[in-house]
């Protein structure tokens, strides 16, 4: 096998090889590594790994040694599954999927280029891992593949996957990063190639899923692009679901996304929404905008109509967002805890107030025990 150089000539793989090596002009190392992926094949790509593994090192190595076993594992993807966990048995470097370093990248890498090109022997490998984490972080790299060639395949198999793990009445496995299960975290890369293809298209396949955490999951994350692209549109779209729960984090997104613009407009585009996204709506809203101005969001909530459905959720946020305040200057558990007390519903009014002079006893404990008798909290909760 052979690849064009930038001059026109035909360079065998060795000269490519030995070019990449001696290069340090970045866009020419990028140009060789490219044209080396281009020519791999099931027969040549075992000794360009073998040639190039000791020098693909490093944060810009392991990028693109993570691209040529995703290119492998397209030609032949048992020879690289086989490559990779070598690695994986050998201890690899640094912190990976499954815990098992840049070799657990390299394995979601291969599984990804081999289930584009054949997901049934992709998800065969998969079943034979035995440690759950470890198949669950690989999974990641089986559904990005296919979802780029497969999309309908792939979300029936998170579907599968997701209804599996209900019927065994455990906890989902949670995901490492982003909160949610990973079944969530699966979708959420389907609904992203879904994305490429359009709103549009995006959204008719979120619409598709069954209701439930992974329909939840998917709207939100397309909602989170819809708004940077067509917020108009996004805004239209989520209020046609605003009665679902699955809608609800959805609804969030496109209420965060105005609130930066205009939060009294975000609340009045909330007040026209059902019942339940007009909490939403509001916590979303009065926790942004209590954060960039405390004192504005404040005197709105004043002016708020104490029976308002979405009261005690724009008070709560509010709330929260003082007690919780990154700057620790602009805490105010103090006003967090006067404001909680007029919460209506007991149990958010309890567990705010607590959350709140807890906070006030770290900064001015004397003061907080002076004004814990007039908290209206339990007793053994005082």
């Amino acid at each position: 096998a052979s690849g064009t150089s930038a001059f026109g000539a035909q360079r065998s793989n060795s000269v490519l090889i030995a070019d990449y090596l001696a290069s340090n002009d970045d866009l020419e190392k990028n140009l060789l590594f490219a044209q080396l992926l281009v020519g791999l094949n099931a027969d040549n790509a075992q000794d360009i790994y073998d040639s190039l593994k000791d020098s693909l090192t490093g944060r810009e190595g392991g990028q693109r040694m993570r691209l040529l076993f995703q290119a492998w594992g397209k030609v032949d993807g048992a020879a690289a599954i086989a490559a990779a966990t070598e690695g994986a048995e050998n201890g690899g470097r640094g912190r990976g999927p499954g815990g098992r370093g840049d070799s657990g990248w390299n394995i979601g890498s291969v599984l990804s280029g081999w289930a584009s090109v054949d997901s049934e022997a992709a998800k065969g490998w998969i079943d034979t891992v035995e440690d759950e984490r470890q198949r669950g972080m690989y999974t990641f790299g089986l559904v990005n593949g296919m979802a780029k060639s497969d999309p309908d395949g792939a979300t029936d198999y998170v579907i599968q996957l997701a209804a599996a793990q209900e019927a065994s009445g455990e906890e989902p496995m949670r995901a490492p990063w982003g909160g949610g299960s990973m079944t969530e975290r699966y979708i959420d890369m389907i609904a992203s190639e879904q994305l490429k293809n359009g709103a549009s298209a995006a959204t008719t396949w979120a619409d598709s899923l069954p209701d439930g955490d992974l329909k939840s999951s998917a709207f939100d994350q397309i909602a989170e692009s819809y708004v940077g692209t067509d917020l108009d549109a996004a805004k239209d779209w989520v209020a046609s679901y605003a009665d679902k729960d699955y809608a609800q984090r959805a609804i969030r997104e496109v209420a965060e996304q105005l609130a930066r613009e205009d939060p009294q407009n975000a609340l009045e585009w909330g007040d026209s929404l059902p019942a339940e996204a007009q909490e939403s709506t509001y916590a979303e809203v009065m926790g942004r905008w209590t954060r960039e101005n405390a004192e504005e969001a404040s005197t709105f909530l004043a002016s708020m109509d104490e029976n308002a459905p979405a009261r005690d959720a724009a008070v709560q946020s509010l709330a929260n967002a003082l007690i919780y305040e990154r700057d620790s200057e602009k805490r105010d558990p103090e006003s967090a805890a006067v404001w909680a007390t007029t919460i209506g519903d007991e149990e958010a009014r309890v567990e705010t107030v607590t959350n709140a002079v807890r906070s006030w006893m770290r900064s001015d404990a004397e003061a907080a025990a002076a004004w814990l008798p007039q908290s209206g909290l339990p007793p053994e909760t005082q």
